[in-house]
């Protein structure tokens, strides 16, 4: 992941605000890797440690989605198994490595 701004880390982790952050920063609250930062510094979230007043805060990773358009063939139906034994659009598409869920027609 590139590297971004740490109250924006800050914010989309839901530990405060994007503004709330700001102020941590500015009272030297905010370290890291060990090293107090200043507002607009950059971390890259995957690597780097960030703590507020001493206390480690966990990075959760954002989902990552996979979009795939599908022209559906007649025949198949839009559902991720079917009781009677059916071809579904998740036949078409079973070698995405990717967890996958139909969302039916966009016309």
């Amino acid at each position: 992941m590139a590297e971004q701004r740490v109250q924006k880390v800050l914010a989309d982790q839901g530990i405060c605000s994007r503004r709330e952050a700001e102020r941590l920063i500015a009272a030297g609250k905010v370290k890291v890797n060990g090293h107090p930062v200043g507002l607009g510094d950059k971390m890259d979230p995957d690597y780097d440690k960030v703590a507020i007043d001493g206390k480690t805060v966990r990075i959760v990773r954002k989902r990552q989605y996979t979009y795939i358009m599908l022209h559906k063939p007649r025949g198949f139906l839009t559902t991720r198994a079917d009781d009677r034994g059916r071809k579904t659009v998740m036949d078409l598409v079973s070698d995405v490595p990717a967890m996958l869920r139909p969302v039916g027609r966009l016309d």
